[in-house]
């Protein structure tokens, strides 16, 4: 079972886009102009705002302090925002429909011929059943995440890993050149039993993964567009693995904090140890975006910018298990070699649209309104750099401009955005069904607000999205006063919907 499916949520991650182009330059189209102008269409009317004049600009409606208060009326919730907002000067706010991009065969060559450096390619080999065993000989001696006793989850693991232990081969066999062509995607049967995730068979050739050199440093995995299997193109390549102070190290923290147990005190001080290594700066942020940048420009990547970055500590491979790999994902901390480990940053790299970043929904929970789920993620570009150079890149959501819906719209009110915020929250509380005898307050601070873009679903094009003015928000949860996770919603600028991953 993979960590994200021990997490409730995913700490906050703004990411942006801009009128998106084509995988590679000069191959967009010019946009058709639609007419989609009235409800009947997927658009109300009311919406649709005459544009501006160029070089005409205007002011988001937003406060430039908010003060903002709600208690339930149990009395055990509050919610509660007190931030200041800095108004952008904004131009037209167009609606885009954009389609997913299908990577062309020259498109992959040339990206993978960038990575693989002359090196080459290999066919992955499947873990063997040492692999599995050692797992299971963890479990059996209590190390690391697995001396945390009474843990189910752990229990778990133990029966999946031994039905990965009965698929696995015995030896990992021959080397095998890989062909740099899409294919068939190859399943893994042992490693998605030691999972817990059932096997798929996929007949569609959009698949490519390879490992790169006879030591296998390093892996490419890409693949393209194909709506018969429902995936979107990416490509992504690596050396080592990463983990990174927000995402992994402080939710595992307070995962373990909410347990006043042995096991936990332990973990703490793991924690600090990762906490003192990711402090020895090693790169500065400027020398790793100039870094990032070089990758993105020898590759002729459309222009994009930085819209997010995170610390992270970077160990290469062999130091850390591999990300993905079968068993409790918070025991990779306890086995990993901190003395190998060197901090570095990663970047998120999107577009803007007139000034604005491209936002990934949060949480969308039904029965509080409209409630969109996009059918492909947003497009972005993430690039780990140390001082050793780049080690990851990774293109997601790959996407291209495929129709103008309208040139400029209205926002909804900032008080109509923070009713239709307030009542999301509300209800996330009211689902955890607390009884009224148990002593437990929940507080939900909004600690982060910014206006951008979000991906809609693209009326009467199911394989299509609108992009669309959008408002982020980031809360804490918080427990007896103690944090527990970050929460974030994205809702609709236009018509106060929200924006993500439906959870019924």
């Amino acid at each position: 079972m993979e960590k994200e499916k021990m997490k409730f949520k995913k700490v906050l991650a703004l990411f942006a886009l801009g009128t998106a182009a084509c995988f590679l330059p000069g191959c967009r189209e010019t946009p058709e102009k639609s007419a989609v102008v009235s409800k009947a269409d997927g658009l109300d009317e009311s919406v649709i705002a005459a544009p501006l004049e160029e070089g005409q600009t205007r002011k988001a409606d937003m406060p430039k302090h908010w003060s903002a208060k709600h208690t339930s009326s149990d009395g055990k919730m509050t919610i509660t925002a007190d931030l200041d907002l800095e108004a952008p000067q904004l131009g037209n706010l167009p609606v885009l429909e954009m389609k997913n991009h299908k990577i062309t065969q020259e498109e992959l060559e040339k990206l993978v011929h960038y990575f693989a450096e002359g090196q080459d390619l290999f066919v992955p080999k499947a873990d063997t059943k040492e692999v599995y065993q050692k797992i299971l000989d963890r479990i059996e001696k209590g190390e690391g995440a697995y001396s945390n006793e009474g843990d189910l989850y752990n229990m778990e693991i133990k029966g999946y890993v031994e039905k990965g232990l009965e698929l696995a081969p015995e030896t990992s066999g021959p080397d095998q050149k890989a062909e740099v062509v899409f294919q068939k995607k190859s399943e893994d049967a042992a490693r998605n039993a030691a999972k817990g995730r059932a096997a798929e068979t996929k007949e569609q050739e959009s698949y490519f993964v390879a490992d790169i050199g006879k030591g296998r440093e390093s892996c490419i995995e890409a693949v393209t567009y194909d709506p018969d299997s429902g995936n979107d193109s990416s490509f992504s390549w690596k050396t080592g693995e990463a983990v990174s102070d927000e995402l992994d190290i402080q939710y595992y923290l307070r995962w373990n904090e909410s347990g006043n147990t042995e096991y936990a005190a332990r973990f703490q001080e793991l924690a600090e140890r990762f906490h003192a290594a990711l402090e020895k700066e090693t790169v500065t942020e400027e020398e790793g975006e100039v870094q990032a940048r070089q990758v993105m420009e020898e590759l002729e990547l459309p222009e994009m910018r930085v819209s997010s970055l995170e610390k992270i500590l970077w160990f290469p491979k062999g130091s850390i298990p591999e990300e993905g790999s079968p068993g409790n994902s918070e025991d990779f901390l306890w086995q990993a070699d901190l003395s190998k480990a060197a901090a570095g940053y990663r970047y998120t790299f999107t577009r803007k649209t007139n000034g604005l970043f491209l936002i990934r929904g949060g949480m969308a929970l039904n029965g509080t309104g409209e409630v969109y789920a996009p059918p492909f993620p947003v497009e972005t570009v993430q690039i780990t750099v140390t001082e050793k150079g780049v080690q990851a890149f990774s293109w997601e959501g790959i996407s291209e401009e495929s129709a103008i819906v309208a040139e400029n719209t209205e926002l909804l009110e900032f008080e109509e955005i923070q009713e239709w915020l307030f009542k999301q929250i509300t209800y996330w509380y009211t689902q955890k069904k607390v009884p009224p005898e148990e002593n437990m307050r929940f507080s939900y601070p909004v600690i982060g607000a910014e206006i951008g873009y979000t991906y809609i679903p693209a009326y009467e094009k199911p394989d299509c999205v609108w992009m669309v003015p959008a408002w982020n928000f980031q809360v804490m949860e918080q427990v007896n006063g103690r944090d527990m996770q970050y929460l974030e919603w994205t809702i609709n600028a236009l018509d106060g919907g929200v924006v993500g991953e439906i959870l019924n």
